[in-house]
């Protein structure tokens, strides 16, 4: 697009070069024929000159010529306004896509900076406040609900679960409006590997949402999708390292019978001590595991040492 501007552009320059060199012709003989009259200067002697036809001829060709350029002057224009309607649009796309992915990356960046429940609250909040909604919501198993200064929830809830409704029916985003009070929603369908689990939506009590609004919405549903597979998978990798703690932790115990209390015991007191604290879920975890594994370095003791019914020699200790 922007070299056919060029060309428009460099079109035109070379139209208005050809039309100002012929006023300019133009302009010259009218002014030497008026200096000839007012000097009483003869014409000259050209047979041409006295043929009628002759210059009914010329006078015709220049018309002709002026008016091709007036024309050719006038498609040019209309055409660099339309290229010119076609950048601004295009200008307009760009920014609007610009917002829309600046959003969506600052939701994914809070949906990874807190915990799920947290970072779902706050990227619904700043959602009302993006898009201009009056609420915003997730509706699921629960429903996860945040509105204006102002707002009635139980209004935005109750329009929230009917665009929920026709979305999970309709299994793709959908605006739903709410009829007797001219309110509308949009709502776009959540799917975690594969299956719809709930819905995301906006609410507003007067305006529509644009199509923009839509697909804006769409790309933070797709963060907050992200955001429950990845709560899904760390709660697999959990049950999976739970698993294989308590199998490192039999073996310890395993190794030295009187020690089968130690370490589900430590681990207990350190992640009291760690709520204690003030401490968040996931540090508290991280806590416990650590407790569990205080003592796997028994495993590499040979049990000679470990079992040793007297004290241990010099060389033994290193």
């Amino acid at each position: 697009m922007g070299s056919d501007l060029t060309k428009l552009l460099k079109r035109e320059t070379q139209l208005n070069m050809i039309a100002y060199t012929l006023i300019v012709v133009l302009i010259v003989a009218v002014g030497l024929l008026v200096f000839m009259v007012l000097t009483g200067v003869q014409l000259p002697d050209f047979s041409l000159l006295r043929d009628q036809i002759f210059r009914t001829l010329v006078t015709g060709l220049l018309l002709m010529v002026i008016l091709y350029l007036a024309d050719q002057h006038r498609r040019l224009r209309g055409q660099l306004v339309e290229t010119h309607l076609e950048l601004e649009r295009a200008r307009t796309d760009i920014a609007s896509a610009y917002d829309r992915l600046a959003f969506s990356h600052h939701a994914a960046e809070v949906m990874t900076s807190l915990a799920q429940e947290d970072g779902l609250q706050v990227v619904l909040a700043e959602s009302v406040e993006h898009f201009g909604a009056d609420a915003a919501a997730v509706v699921g198993e629960d429903i996860t609900i945040t509105a204006a200064p102002g707002v009635d929830c139980s209004h935005a809830q109750s329009a929230m679960l009917q665009a929920a409704l026709e979305t999970v029916k309709a299994g793709r985003p959908t605006s739903v409006g709410m009829g007797a009070d001219g309110s509308i929603a949009i709502a776009v369908p959540l799917r975690v590997r594969g299956q719809l689990q709930s819905v995301v939506g906006l609410w507003r009590m007067q305006g529509r949402f644009t199509s923009d609004e839509l697909e804006g919405l769409g790309l933070v549903a797709r963060i907050i999708e992200l955001g429950m597979e990845n709560r899904l998978l760390i709660a697999e990798v959990r049950g999976q390292l739970s698993g294989t703690l308590r199998a490192m932790v039999d073996l310890v115990e395993h190794r030295r019978p009187n020690y089968i209390p130690h370490s589900p015991r430590v681990a207990e007191y350190a992640t009291a001590v760690g709520t204690a604290l003030g401490m968040r879920e996931e540090e508290t975890t991280e806590i416990r595991v650590a407790a569990m594994l205080q003592d796997i370095g028994m495993l590499e003791v040979p049990e000679a040492i470990l079992n040793a019914p007297r004290a241990l020699s010099a060389q033994q200790t290193l």
